[in-house]
């Protein structure tokens, strides 16, 4: 342990009920301690209602993002040797999420590529022709959203609490903290106090941003990264051969290394339609008419730029939105645009795609946001945390959702933020 307070008596509370909060709870549980969960939602029972605006503004709910969570469970990308958790001695960080989900793996060239082997649930869906580029990794889905077994980090939360094993508080929408000598203050927006000896905060990038803005006065405004997502309509002259089967997300196609992008893929089935019809009826009405104009030979992608070819987003006080800065010129942009273009063409080409129409989306529209705050091995960097995601002088607060990550995968966040979140818990207990 890190600390000379004695193991028993020390408190600990964990922000959030998200992705990173959970594995962060289970962490602290293995290792002897009873975490208090602090949750902004009023009950277990609050439903996500419908998006009125975008992810961004709407993971105040009790399971946070993990209510709409429905992608693959990738791992880094093997050719990006910047990224920290490429490094072998972060293995077992990754095996305890591998436990966790139970269901991750399918035998496949992209399950394979992000070291994806278990062959535990395997799908009977075809597989659309691989392209041999080195560059480009297409494949499956392996897991979806599906009501019985959509992963959400609500009903294990709740299973640790009838177990007694954590300690969850509705009602408290953490503002600001205070670190002292031996204890930390939290304040909620209810007006209530909580004292603690350690403190995980994963409540998300955009609340922890406003947490950190509310607790140091000099912090006036915070960067946020995003993985950009774009829209791509395309149709075929053939139709694309598929067996039925639970998958929301069908099939997914990640360009690694320089100029690397995720692309997830939709056919327009009655369940992914259902689904679009519960965020947006609209949508729902477009997609339906085409779908049965050109049944099978239509799909939906979703596009997520490289963070260093996406929006930056400028935060200020009070919940403000000041800018959205693009990092790339127009020219730049567009190649990438026509880069993608070309790339689903080739991938697709047996089933002769005759037009693609690629639309940029509204900021907030992709859920794979953060590095505000990104550990490194220098403080001087401006809002850096050590590698603990401790900021500045901090001792027993950390960071452990996405805003402290180094950088963020082009992939699918989930896997590498829970291990993220795992390691630093870890090592902080």
């Amino acid at each position: 342990m890190n600390s000379n307070l004695n193991f028993r008596k020390k408190k600990i509370v964990i922000i959030g009920t998200g992705f990173s909060s959970l594995i962060s709870a289970i962490i602290a549980i293995s290792k002897g301690y009873k975490p208090i969960i602090v949750e902004s939602s009023s009950n277990s029972k609050r439903k996500m209602g419908i998006y009125k605006k975008n992810y961004f503004y709407n993971s105040n709910f009790f399971g946070g993002l993990s209510n709409f969570w429905g992608g693959a469970i990738s791992k880094t990308d093997k050719s990006d040797k910047k990224n920290i958790y490429n490094n072998k001695k972060f293995l077992k960080y990754f095996l305890i999420v591998d436990k966790l989900f139970k269901q991750y793996g399918k035998k496949d060239k992209y399950s394979e590529y992000f070291n994806l082997n278990t062959n535990l649930t395997l799908s009977k869906q075809k597989n659309i022709n691989i392209i041999k580029q080195k560059s480009i990794i297409f494949g499956a889905s392996r897991i979806a959203i599906n009501k019985k077994k959509l992963f959400n980090t609500k009903a294990i939360f709740l299973k640790l609490f009838k177990e007694k094993k954590i300690k969850i508080i509705f009602n408290f929408k953490v503002t600001k903290f205070k670190e002292f000598k031996d204890k930390i203050v939290i304040y909620s927006s209810n007006n209530k106090k909580m004292i603690c000896n350690k403190l995980f905060i994963g409540a998300g990038s955009f609340n922890t941003a406003n947490i950190f803005m509310n607790s140091f006065n000099k912090m006036k405004k915070i960067y946020l990264k995003e993985n950009s997502i774009n829209y791509a309509l395309i149709f075929f002259r053939k139709k694309i051969s598929f067996i039925n089967n639970n998958s929301y997300c069908d099939f997914y196609m990640t360009k690694t290394g320089k100029g690397n992008y995720h692309n997830q893929i939709y056919l327009l089935k009655d369940k992914f339609l259902k689904k679009i019809k519960s965020y947006n009826y609209f949508y729902y009405m477009i997609l339906k008419f085409l779908h049965i104009i050109f049944k099978n030979k239509i799909i939906l992608v979703f596009n997520y730029m490289g963070m260093n070819i996406s929006k930056q987003i400028e935060l200020t006080k009070n919940n403000k939105i000041i800018s959205i800065r693009n990092s790339i010129s127009k020219e730049k942009k567009n190649n990438y645009y026509s880069q993608v273009k070309n790339d689903l063409k080739n991938t697709l080409k047996k089933y002769f795609p005759f037009l693609i129409i690629l639309k940029s989306s509204n900021f907030g529209d992709s859920n794979h946001y953060g590095s505000s705050f990104p550990f490194k091995n220098s403080k001087k960097i401006s809002n850096s945390t050590d590698l603990l995601g401790r900021y500045k002088n901090l001792k027993n607060i950390h960071i452990i959702d996405s805003s402290s990550m180094p950088s963020l995968p082009t992939n699918t966040l989930t896997y590498t933020l829970m291990v993220h979140s795992a390691r630093i818990t870890d090592k902080s207990l």
